[in-house]
């Protein structure tokens, strides 16, 4: 199949990509966007492969996101999904996670002051 790819590819100039593997650099195209690729690999093949990928960067995030948390149940896990865009980066963490982030990294000490600084403001509010 990669001979008559190649072929294919060079007829329409489609450009080949260098790899790099294992010490070695070979190339092979890929196509330099959704039309060529589609129009060397078919429709399947590339949506399978996308889909693929978004699965293996959604499993990623999931795993970064117990590593904070070893406790994540599913339901948290599935509320910090919610903000992903698959294939768009990580998911925005929301105000109170990132609060929950910051405290988790706090000393007692730290934890106590904050406690009581949030105490007080709740009394003067």
């Amino acid at each position: 199949m990669s001979s008559t790819l190649h072929t294919k590819a060079s007829e329409k100039g489609y450009e080949s990509t260098e790899i790099s593997a294992s010490g070695l650099t070979v190339s092979y195209p890929l196509g330099e966007n959704l039309e060529q690729m589609v129009d060397l690999f078919g429709i399947d093949a590339v949506y399978a492969k996308a889909k693929s990928g978004f699965q293996s960067n959604i499993v990623n995030v999931v795993r970064t996101a117990v590593k904070a948390n070893k406790d994540l149940t599913s339901e948290e896990a599935q509320k910090h999904l919610d903000g992903y865009v698959a294939g768009a980066g990580q998911a925005k963490l929301t105000d109170v996670q990132k609060a929950a982030k910051s405290i988790a990294n706090m000393s007692v000490e730290e934890r106590k002051a904050l406690l009581a600084d949030l105490e007080a403001s709740v009394v003067n509010a």
